[in-house]
């Protein structure tokens, strides 16, 4: 024998058998590692010293060759520090399935200064010719031939009490699952398949179909009875997937059921309703109480209120929850409504809504109309005139005047002496010329009011609805 080799346990030996014998099968979990050096003989249930045990990272079968099962598992690079000189794997129950020696191998450890993970394999190989197991570890191979006198006594037992797959041969009263009466394939036929058979060629037949003559008269001597048959079935539909034309009808099953039985189309338009309602209620139910919607009809949707009624009393035990969130927000207060039963909803008519924050009041406060501040420019100017004189000729005023006695005595110089009274003129004067210019009176334009009741854009109005 090889100086490295592997060999299954004797528990390993009964888990094949009953593998074997009864398809129960094997499950690996873990592999160990012990640093202990020996020969494995198959009586051990444990290590001499186990250092370590890992789960196996996988369980395949070998491609090149599909008789072996190939087990691998890693010791990760933190766990190290020892030796590895024997192997071994344990099923699911935690018993050691296989053991083997192993080439010794030092696993360090971080604090050592080196780091490595170790993979270590080992091969199940089963060949069903020699009901053989081989075993290797590390590509090392080794033979083990199953003996199945070392089987417990039960365990042979048990295979002892089985039959050979090909061609086997039972004994006692051997039984088998009963084919349809149809059947026709290579199963085996039980007595009840043949009882079954015989009896519909003949035994089942009433007295008077129980004679060759009496079944031609009973399909009219008919020797294209066959035809005749298929012309007639020709128009039926099949019960496996039937192929309908014209217009099909069926009973209409009751809503609430749910199995293989024909929908009709009243069956569908029903359940589509009944579905749309729930939709809808399951939308009403996800939506917050408060919401307000719009709609251009008053019809109130369901789960909703007008919010365009100021004056109507509301329950506050039937909507407790849209009253305490109005009131706890701060859109109305204890006194609303009848101050302890009912309660109003905010009135809502006539105004435009907007996102709080910014300018916008606290909400549940209402905010009056308001123009920003701004002002209005008008350029001042003048009202002006240009400057022009008022004149007037010289003119003489005339006094009346007497002259007597010759020229130049006792009167007026220049007069005449002819003793006849005359007007003597006054010197006349220019009128002084008087140029005025008009005064600038610069002056603001006055403001004169202008446009409607209120401030507002381009809109129309529809209804509005709050959740409750």
């Amino acid at each position: 024998m090889s100086e490295f080799y592997s060999i299954l346990t004797e528990y390993g030996v009964e888990k094949v058998a009953a593998a074997l014998m009864d398809g129960v099968p094997v499950n690996l979990a873990t592999m160990v590692v012990g640093d202990e050096d020996r020969n494995p003989t198959g009586t051990e249930t444990s290590l001499l010293h186990q250092v370590a045990e890992v789960q196996i990272r996988r369980v395949s079968i070998n491609p090149s060759c599909p008789s072996e099962i190939i087990a691998d598992a890693v010791i990760p690079g933190n766990v190290g520090g020892f030796w590895i000189r024997e192997i071994g794997l344990k099923d699911e129950d935690g018993n050691l399935f296989a053991l083997g020696r192993y080439p010794a191998t030092y696993k360090p450890e971080v604090e050592e200064g080196a780091v490595k993970d170790v993979c270590v394999r080992m091969v199940l190989r089963v060949t069903n010719a020699e009901r053989a197991i081989i075993l290797y570890a590390d590509g090392i191979i080794e033979w083990a031939d199953l003996d199945l006198k070392n089987l417990s006594a039960a365990g042979q037992a048990k295979f002892d009490a089985k039959a050979d797959l090909e061609s086997p041969e039972f004994t006692g009263v051997p039984k088998a699952p009963t084919p349809d009466t149809e059947a026709n394939d290579t199963r085996l036929a039980t007595t009840a398949f043949v009882k079954s058979g015989l009896a519909k060629l003949v035994n089942s037949a009433p007295g008077a179909l129980d004679t060759l003559n009496e079944l031609a008269e009973a399909i009219g001597s008919d020797p294209n009875f066959a035809t005749t048959v298929a012309n007639a079935l020709a128009a039926k539909a099949n019960i496996e997937s039937p192929d309908l034309t014209g217009t099909p009808t069926a009973p209409t099953a009751p809503t609430a059921t749910n199995n293989s039985q024909i929908a009709t189309t009243a069956f569908a338009r029903k359940a589509a309703r009944e579905i749309a309602s729930e939709i809808g209620a399951g939308i009403h139910d996800i939506v917050p109480v408060g919401t307000i919607i719009e709609n251009m009809f008053p019809d109130v949707p369901e789960g909703y209120l007008p919010a365009w009624q100021p004056t109507v009393h509301y329950s506050r035990e039937t909507y407790a929850t849209l009253f305490q969130k109005l009131r706890d927000n701060g859109w109305i207060t204890n006194a609303s409504g009848d101050g302890s039963t009912t309660f109003l909803i905010p009135d809502f008519r006539g105004m435009f809504r907007r996102c709080t924050g910014g300018n916008a009041a606290a909400v549940g406060v209402s905010q009056a109309g308001a123009f920003a501040s701004h002002t209005h420019v008008q350029d001042s100017h003048n009202h002006s005139q240009n400057s022009h004189n008022h004149s007037q000729n010289a003119h003489q005023h005339w006094v009346g005047g007497l002259r007597c006695g010759n020229n130049g005595a006792g009167g007026v110089s220049g007069g005449r002496n002819d003793g006849t009274l005359y007007g003597v003129a006054t010197d006349g004067a220019t009128a002084s010329n008087n140029a005025t210019t008009a005064s600038n009176n610069a002056a603001t334009a006055v403001n004169q009011s202008t446009g409607g009741v209120e401030t507002r854009p381009v809109n129309f109005a529809v209804y509005l609805f709050i959740k409750y």
